[in-house]
């Protein structure tokens, strides 16, 4: 098989643009654990344990001290059954950032009597943040926390289920009651509910005086959400005058002076300087929104990638292929406009996208039956796509891309390689870090009988891919720079990528970066014992000769004495053995990852195989 010429001019050169500065001054970063006794630590042990997520018994493992804070929740001690949720939320120390986790254990603290517990399990149900919903659970535990524990923010979070009827019936009056109540009681998540539905859901002049009040004073308290709310009331016009200055000022506020929750008011702020048109603001901007949208905002990813694809701005240094990738992962949480830009990409043939009339009808189509209406009229304008439709790929690029890379991998399992390829091919033209490791990996070892190896491109599609943090892409050039494989031999180099990866909670990583970390103090160690024993050597000499001068003397006390050091310098020269033999195990152990990586047997990292 002949590559398609297209697909290896976009391996011309590595990335550049914002992402991948953004990860330069990551990857420097050494973690180190401080000597703290509350810190898990893996060299103090650990244990298999499972908790309820919601949805199944979900295993994990505990480290060191967190083994005797599970111990205690088991018991009753709620306090540590939130401690260890929250650890695992951070993923502190050896405990692997793991929502799932943390999750059970708020789960069970609610069960225990905990309204922490109950309040943040029902929050984050309702928000998915273990991947998935449950909202009858979750309005199960808020109503729990509220009625049999009296805790306000639990009533809030009910009143929110209450008035969307979110695993419980639909109840307006009732939701306006619970925020009410707990607005009254000072718990500020009742007053931001009520503001907001009262802002986004009523047009009548006393309910936007209301919501605007409510507003008013939570800013006045420096709370990020009254803040935010007043630049949205001044952008739109909504019971108060229509203002740009006061919505930029007050988004400024939300941000950087807001307290509690500020993501919101942060991705307000930052398209509110996106839109300043003044260079400095715009590239601060680009900064704001791209945090927002790496928090799953797809507004914000919208808002970058069209910019980026379409028309950028002066002082935005977003790449175009950066643009495409925020226009995909917009799009996959159904964001509409955003299918309909990428799908306008594939019309135009944007960067090094492959003009697609195909791809385009059914990245508009998915606009439209998202709601955005002009697509619908532009489908219509289209009129028959029969046609077009021919020549669509076989794998729907309207489908998520983690759907796309899924179903191309099972197509090369089956002996379809030109499906996978072309798949995978057009999303790593739209910046998708985990197609492009894969491409890469594939042109860096070749495919028997389809494909010869071409290992200058594959290389720099991995590098590609570990420029924006694509975790096994990192770990093959890892272990490639450690060893000097395809590489020119890095080992700080080496160090830096595992240790990004292991910040991030790679359990893999942290565990090889610990040991690229301590190999050279294996290699003093090893010297050590190596002069250590050399010394022994040349005592042994000595001693040997003093033994034949006084064999003419004292045959029997000489023979004692040799007898003692041969078994001392014996014990060194075996104490020497043992260390270099570690060394070996250590040097093996590397091996056996490059081997990994080098596609000879499954890296235990990647998902894919």
């Amino acid at each position: 098989m002949d590559l398609p010429k297209s697909a290896l001019l976009r391996l011309a050169k590595p990335r550049a643009g914002f992402w991948a500065a953004i990860f330069l001054l990551l990857i420097a970063y050494n973690p180190a654990v401080a000597k703290d006794k509350n810190i898990p630590r893996a060299e103090e042990g650990y244990a298999d344990s499972a908790l309820v997520d919601g949805k199944q018994n979900y295993p994990f493992e505990l480290y060191g001290v967190s083994r005797d804070w599970n111990a205690q929740c088991r018991k009753g001690n709620t306090a540590q059954c939130i401690r260890l949720a929250k650890a695992f939320e951070e993923g502190l120390g050896a405990l692997a950032k793991d929502n799932r986790v943390a999750i059970g254990y708020y789960l069970f603290a609610c069960e225990k009597g905990s309204a922490t517990g109950c309040s943040t399990s029902a929050s984050m149900l309702f928000d998915g943040d273990m991947g998935y919903r449950n909202d009858k659970l979750a309005a199960k535990n808020a109503q729990y926390g509220c009625e049999s524990l009296n805790d306000q923010r639990s009533c809030a979070i009910m009143g929110y289920a209450q008035k969307r009827g979110l695993g419980m019936v639909q109840n307006e009056t009732g939701a306006f009651t619970k925020w009410n109540a707990a607005c009254a009681s000072g718990e500020d998540l009742g007053c931001e509910f009520k503001a907001y539905s009262l802002f986004n859901e009523y047009d009548d002049a006393a309910t936007g005086q209301q919501a605007i009040g409510l507003f008013q004073t939570a800013c006045d308290k420096q709370l990020a959400w009254g803040c935010a709310g007043l630049s949205f009331a001044y952008e739109k016009g909504r019971g108060v005058g229509k203002n740009s200055a006061q919505s930029f000022t007050f988004a400024q506020k939300a941000c950087v002076e807001g307290k509690g929750d500020t993501h919101l008011a942060c991705i307000q702020y930052g398209d509110a300087l996106f839109d300043s048109n003044q260079p400095d603001n715009v590239a601060k901007g680009v900064k704001f929104l791209f945090t927002g949208c790496q928090g799953g905002n797809a507004y914000a990813c919208n808002k970058l990638g069209q910019s980026a694809v379409f028309k950028p701005r002066s002082g935005q240094n977003t790449t175009l292929i950066e643009g495409l990738h925020f226009l995909r992962a917009a799009c996959d949480l159904d964001y509409a406009a955003a299918c309909e830009g990428l799908g306008n990409a594939y019309l135009d043939g944007k960067g090094e996208l492959e003009v697609q009339p195909a791809t385009t009808i059914v990245l508009w189509e998915k606009a439209c039956k998202l709601g955005r209406q002009e697509t619908c009229e532009a489908l219509r304008a289209v009129g028959e796509t029969d046609s077009i439709r021919a020549k669509l790929p076989l794998i729907n690029p309207a489908l998520p891309a983690s759907q796309q890379i899924a179903q191309a991998l099972a197509k090369k399992k089956q002996g379809e390689f030109n499906t996978a390829w072309t798949t995978l091919s057009d999303l790593m033209a739209e910046g998708n870090d985990d197609a492009t490791w894969l491409i890469g990996s594939w042109l860096y070892y070749g495919e028997p009988s389809v494909f010869a190896a071409k290992k200058t491109d594959g290389l720099i599609a991995i590098q590609n891919a570990a420029s924006v943090g694509q975790p096994d892409a990192m770990k093959w050039l890892a272990y490639a720079y450690w060893d000097g494989v395809a590489v020119a031999q890095d080992r700080q180099k080496a160090k830096n990528y595992m240790a990004y990866l292991a910040v991030r909670g790679d359990r893999e990583a942290e565990a090889v970066w610990r040991s690229m970390d301590a190999e050279g103090a294996r290699k003093a160690y090893a010297r050590r014992q190596a002069e250590f024993a050399a010394l022994m050597e040349r005592l042994a000499k000595i001693q040997a000769r003093q033994y034949a001068q006084a064999s003419y003397t004292s045959s029997s006390s000489s023979s004692s004495y040799s007898g003692s050091s041969s078994s001392y310098s014996g014990s060194s020269s075996s104490s020497l053995s043992d260390s270099l033999a570690r060394i070996r195990s250590n040097n093996d152990y590397y091996a056996a990852n490059i081997s990994r990586a080098q596609g000879r047997s499954c890296p235990i990292g990647n998902s894919y195989c």
